[in-house]
């Protein structure tokens, strides 16, 4: 058998009908010219002699040899036309081949799916876009397991502006047992989901694109899956059908008893990607995971690949994981996680300011207070961390401890005195004091309050939030005619410009006017109260 097509037997004579045919070769003078073979000479003989001058690219005197095989019946001599027309096609004579391919997929004996191939590369080497793609249409109705006709079935249809036929052509050839057990029709399946995830990027169909990259990844962390605890399952959602991460709460552990073998078979059936082109997957996974908005999948994504410890050669990979996990459990407020993540990155990278401000907001955010021991004892090993220094002070100051707030907040200060943050924080730190209700020599520690106050003024420069913050620490001490003042300068005032950030974050009129509203109401004055309400606080 040759390509699924069953040749005629071969004969106990046919060492002497090659030794035949090597003499007739022979006896040829000028073959470019002449070629005469007798009559009593057999067909397959005849298309020996045909197939081999094929293959030396003399074709001149092929037309009467052609002309005698093209009588024959291809229902009895279909293996005969195969063979011309496969030699043709190797050296590119498509025309020539195209009438002999013709002729065998019009007869019942060899109407099969390797002639329709054979049939659907001539059509499509000729630019017969439309013809190629019925015959490749047909190979694959006939043999729906041959993945290349099916990519250049889908090639195809893409090039005659068909996206849903295209489509349509590379849907899943086996079943999830089959691959299961199967590592080549695994492989089949890995190189269909390829091309089928490239072709839906192109049509930008994102859900659709996940669920190709999800299909692909999951063969391959299925291991690491099961020890992260995730499950890829099928939902309906809005009347649409897709793939989706979960967490699986049920102990999957068990569900592998031999993790050693598993994790030898995936590798096998996902051999045909290198690690480069996985980690070139899993990239464009999170990432157009976070374009949908769906984080906590990012986030299980990650959690799988940091299982899967052959996905990463080296130290660097792993890093790159971690921020990846870390970006997406911030976008899915899941800070308590986020925390996790930051926590050792600022402990691998103490000197970097981008970590520590990363990590500022996930603390503010998560609402948890296990940041504050953590970074206590982290500052007896670096205590010249200005970073660190200046987040005790914040805990502190949170916590009530003013005293040691202030301590941090002075070391601060000294480090880098002009910068306004560690003016506002000592003084408001002073004003806290001389709030509270047992305080000694409550006088001086005003004093000292507001000469920080007016200092972080001076370096400042006047603005909204300069006038508002006196105004609140004013108010706090009950001098509210005072605060009046700066409360009413700084509503006069617009909101700062910062790059990135939108004006209305940054707006805190609607905070003054509140602050200002209490004022007057306790005063007497209602109708002033109001009037402020209405126009800085109501949407």
């Amino acid at each position: 058998m040759k390509n699924g097509v069953w040749r005629r037997n071969e004969t106990v004579m046919e060492k002497r009908m090659q030794t035949k045919l090597f003499s007739l070769l022979y006896l040829v003078i000028d073959i470019t010219y002449n070629c005469q073979i007798p009559e009593t000479v057999p067909i397959d003989i005849r298309v020996k002699l045909i197939v081999c001058l094929i293959h030396l690219h003399i074709l001149k005197p092929l037309d009467l040899l052609m002309t005698n095989l093209m009588e024959q019946n291809p229902e009895d001599m279909g293996d005969l036309y195969l063979d011309v027309a496969e030699a043709f096609l190797e050296i590119g004579e498509y025309n020539s081949a195209l009438p002999l391919l013709s002729a065998l997929v019009c007869s019942e004996r060899y109407n099969l799916a390797v002639v329709w191939l054979r049939h659907a590369e001539c059509l499509k080497a000729l630019g017969h876009m439309e013809l190629a793609a019925e015959s490749y249409t047909k190979v694959v109705a006939m043999a729906p397991l041959h993945l290349d006709a099916r990519i250049s079935l889908s090639t195809l249809q893409q090039q005659l502006g068909r996206p849903e036929k295209a489509l349509e052509a590379l849907e899943s050839m086996h079943d999830p047992e089959t691959l299961t057990h199967d590592a080549n029709a695994a492989q089949q399946e890995l190189k269909l989901l390829l091309h089928r995830s490239t072709l839906l990027y192109s049509q930008k169909k994102l859900p659709e694109y996940v669920d190709a990259l999800l299909a692909m990844l999951a063969m391959l962390l299925k291991v690491a899956m099961n020890r992260a605890q995730v499950s890829l399952v099928s939902r309906s959602k809005n009347g649409e059908k897709h793939l989706y991460l979960v967490m699986d709460s049920r102990d999957k552990v068990s569900d592998i008893d031999d993790q050693e073998a598993a994790y030898l078979d995936v590798k096998g059936k996902t051999s045909v990607l290198n690690k480069d082109d996985w980690w070139n997957l899993l990239l464009k996974a999170v990432y157009t995971l976070c374009d949908l908005k769906r984080f906590k999948e990012a986030e299980l994504l990650v959690d799988s690949s940091l299982e899967y410890y052959s996905f990463y050669d080296d130290r660097q990979k792993r890093k790159e994981l971690e921020y990846f996990g870390l970006s997406a459990a911030v976008l899915d407020n899941n800070f308590r996680k986020a925390y996790n993540y930051i926590r050792v990155m600022v402990m691998e990278n103490v000197n970097r300011p981008q970590l520590w401000n990363i990590f500022n907001q996930v603390t503010i955010h998560s609402q948890d207070l296990r940041h504050h021991r953590f970074c206590l004892r982290l500052m007896l090993k670096h205590p010249d961390n200005h970073a660190l220094c200046v987040l005790n002070g914040h805990n502190a100051f949170v916590a009530g401890s003013f005293k040691h707030a202030l301590g941090q907040y002075v070391q601060a200060f000294r480090i880098q005195p002009n910068e306004p943050l560690y003016s506002l924080c000592v003084g408001l730190t002073f004003i806290h004091m001389a709030s509270q209700k047992f305080v000694l020599k409550r006088h001086p520690l005003l004093v000292q309050g507001f000469s920080f106050l007016t200092r972080y003024m001076e370096l400042r420069g006047p603005c909204q939030e300069v006038y508002y913050n006196i105004g609140r620490a004013l108010h706090q001490l009950g001098l509210v005619h005072f605060a009046i003042h700066y409360y009413e300068k700084a509503l006069e005032l617009p909101p700062l410009q910062l790059e990135g950030i939108d004006d209305d974050q940054v707006d805190l009129r609607r905070d003054i006017a509140y602050n200002l509203s209490l004022i007057y109401q306790n005063s007497g004055n209602i109708d002033m109260a109001r009037k402020l309400i209405y126009t800085h606080c109501v949407v």
